[in-house]
């Protein structure tokens, strides 16, 4: 079996991290919900094609002197070799991140509405050069976008280290250790600089493309540089959904997308965890189509008639700015790149005045056009338009064009994402395709009903329950004891099930399922609030009182009318109550026993 590898360096800037206390303003301890966006860490990009090929799109962290960046990773065939889109990632971090939504609201009794309290492109490829007398193969080397690269194969892992010293590429940090496994199951090796005059500020994501099948990530490689539990988050764009083949799979405890838990991070942690350290959680499994990636349409980035406009050099930037933007990291070292500034004129610090009359220019001003029409401003400088016109499609249009591609020609993307600390980093791990498994919306839904115990109570601060998917129910809002409550809440499994979805198969096997302990942690904090009334938590869908929750919660028409239409797919949750059945008995402290 073919398998594709891929590997980032790692993010040196902080985890972001939030803290998710209740806050009054939603009325109690588990509100409608976004997780913290997890910025660093590996961020990669597959595209499991279906001419045989897979696509990686890789982002890459780095800060330092641009002459001491090496970049170096395994993969099972000579290459193609492009730069990828910046501004796709910022997308998707976002665009398929976890929320939890409250998709109906009950009310039993009448509450009086009261104010909130407020908490505080491609370079030409020289294929097959050989340098004669070298154990080492050149299997290619060009430039794309920033980048110098080369693809080396062949000899043990002290010549290819010494090959690339040798041709100067800073791989000091790069023992032999690391890239023996890879070199010696015959894998060509990958190495990347900066083109000489580019900085950090340059760089760019990398795309692959090559034979493959499976995409693995080199998690031994990566170990090098990684810290504590740090973030890897995979995105495959493929026919159906991915699942891990040698990692756990985790279900997320469901309760904690809407709350009972101080911080994400240390929830997601914990729930890798409880997945044998070596876990994935799925995030998202729909359609590309719920992303709204507009701005990669071919017809917003078209190079077409821009080198033969008859305008100045001033009203090339202009043209140029208004066809593609310059704002963004990407763009700006596109345009550092094509409009170099002439000769005594620089670009303005902050501290600098608009005024100043020594060539000095704002640089917003300079590439958004504006910096053109004022009289001080003026400029002619020579330009190599076709030379513009060249960097442009390389480096914007290309990337922009295989984005929208990626996006678009496949019915399913999955995202998948793992914490791990180095010592943990001793398997790569390997996703598979399975067509029989479910879709797994972005937002996950709750149901709750507010019991109204006094004619002249608050609706926000009376007491509610709860109701998740899985048969999971909870009282909710001015416990006895606040911290007792929270602390039974953040003390309960984050993990609601790991599995293990293996090499092959239709369906995964339970490893762990924490389903009888979640009941009886739910149980232990419902029994914390007395101002319920004692049947509440006996009751279930469907409820007494307004029709629209009878319907909803019991119904076989309206569940499936309000859930995303990707659970429709074949395989996905049934039409049947997604809550669960009947608790098993009356009383305050029963729970619902219909876990699935």
């Amino acid at each position: 079996m073919t398998r594709t590898l891929i590997s980032a360096l790692v993010a040196l800037a902080l985890l972001c991290t939030a803290d998710l206390r209740p806050a009054e303003a939603c009325g109690g301890f588990f509100c409608n919900q976004q997780a913290p966006v997890l910025q660093s860490g590996e961020q990669i990009v597959f595209g499991v094609r279906d001419d045989g090929k897979i696509e990686m799109w890789i982002r890459i962290f780095y800060t330092g002197p641009a002459e001491s960046f090496a970049w170096v990773l395994p993969a099972p065939a000579n290459p193609e070799i492009g730069v990828g889109v910046e501004q796709l990632f910022d997308d998707l971090l976002v665009r398929t991140n976890l929320a939890g939504k409250y998709v109906l609201d009950c009310v039993s009794g009448d509450c009086r509405d009261c104010p909130m309290e407020m908490a505080a492109g491609d370079s030409a490829v020289d294929d097959g050069v050989e340098e004669e007398g070298e154990e080492v193969e050149v299997l290619q080397q060009g430039q794309t976008g920033p980048y110098d690269y080369v693809v080396l194969s062949g000899g043990d892992v002290a010549a290819i280290l010494e090959w690339l010293s040798t041709h100067d590429y800073d791989v000091d940090e790069f023992g032999e250790g690391l890239l023996a496994p890879y070199v010696d199951a015959g894998m060509p090796i990958i190495a990347m600089r900066l083109t000489k005059g580019r900085d950090a500020g340059d760089i760019q994501p990398l795309r692959l493309v090559f034979d493959g099948s499976d995409p693995m990530i080199p998690l031994r490689l990566t170990a090098v540089a990684a810290s504590a539990d740090m973030p890897v988050h995979v995105w495959v764009f493929a026919e159906h959904r991915a699942v891990p083949a040698n990692f756990r799979h985790v279900e997320l405890n469901p309760v904690f997308y809407f709350g009972g838990m101080r911080n994400f991070v240390d929830t997601l942690n914990r729930a890798m965890d409880e997945g044998q350290d070596q876990a994935f959680l799925t995030y998202m499994a729909d359609s590309p189509a719920t992303l709204n990636l507009s701005y990669l349409d071919p017809e917003r980035h078209s190079t077409e008639g821009l080198a033969d406009l008859a305008v100045a050099t001033a009203g090339f930037v202009a043209a140029v700015a208004d066809r593609f933007g310059w704002r963004g990291k990407e763009m700006t070292s596109v345009m550092r790149q094509i409009f170099p500034l002439g000769e005594g004129l620089r670009f303005c610090t902050a501290e600098e005045d608009r005024g100043d009359d020594d060539g000095c220019v704002l640089e917003e001003r300079f590439y958004s056009g504006e910096a053109t029409e004022v009289g001080a401003y003026e400029f002619d400088l020579p330009l190599d338009r076709a030379q513009a016109v060249e960097v442009l499609t390389d480096r914007v249009v290309a990337p922009r064009t295989a984005a929208h591609a990626l996006v678009n020609d496949h019915p399913m993307v999955t995202r998948l994402t793992g914490t791990l600390s180095p010592e943990e980093m001793t398997l790569d791990p390997v996703f598979r395709l399975a067509p029989e498994a479910p879709a797994v919306p972005r937002v996950r839904e709750a149901a709750r009903r507010t019991y109204c115990v006094a004619d002249d109570e608050c609706a926000d601060s009376s007491p509610r329950v709860l109701y998740f998917p899985g048969g999971f129910q909870v009282a909710d809002r001015r416990p006895d004891d606040r911290r007792a409550y929270e602390d039974v809440m953040n003390r309960m499994p984050a993990a609601w099930r790991v599995e293990d979805w293996g090499a092959q198969g239709d369906a995964p096997e339970m490893v762990v399922d924490n389903s009888d302990a979640i009941h009886a942690a739910l149980a232990d904090a419902s029994d914390m609030i007395s101002r319920l009334p004692e049947d509440a938590l006996a009751d279930a869908p469907p409820l007494p009182g307004d029709e629209q929750c009878e319907d909803y919660f019991g119904g076989e028409d309206v569940w499936p009318a309000n859930r995303p239409a990707a659970a429709d797919a074949e395989g996905a949750q049934g039409d049947a109550n997604p809550f669960g059945p009947a608790p098993g008995g009356g009383g305050r402290g029963a729970a619902s026993a219909g876990a699935s």
